[in-house]
């Protein structure tokens, strides 16, 4: 567990930049910062949300989703088509 932990602290370092200049601002405002003097770690959140089942009205079968929360903590540079950072 130990080393786990290392390997993830050590990547976290050399992934990040201190030059602000390189740093992409991720969509919306961070929603755990509740005080204005709070500092919290640099990487950010992805939401995914996938459909499992679809609804069928007629066998009163409902829709089924699952939403993930993926942290994110470096940034490849590249936009995707669809506009995806």
């Amino acid at each position: 567990m130990r080393e786990a932990k290392n390997i993830d602290n050590s990547f976290l370092h050399y992934a990040q930049s201190e030059d602000l200049s390189s740093q992409v601002q991720l969509d919306g405002e961070n929603p755990f910062i509740e005080d204005d003097s709070q500092i919290c770690t640099r990487h950010g959140y992805l939401y995914k949300i996938w459909r499992i089942r679809e609804a069928v009205e007629a066998q009163g079968i409902t829709e089924k989703k699952i939403c993930i929360r993926c942290s994110v903590h470096s940034h490849t540079g590249v936009t995707k088509e669809n506009g995806e950072k």
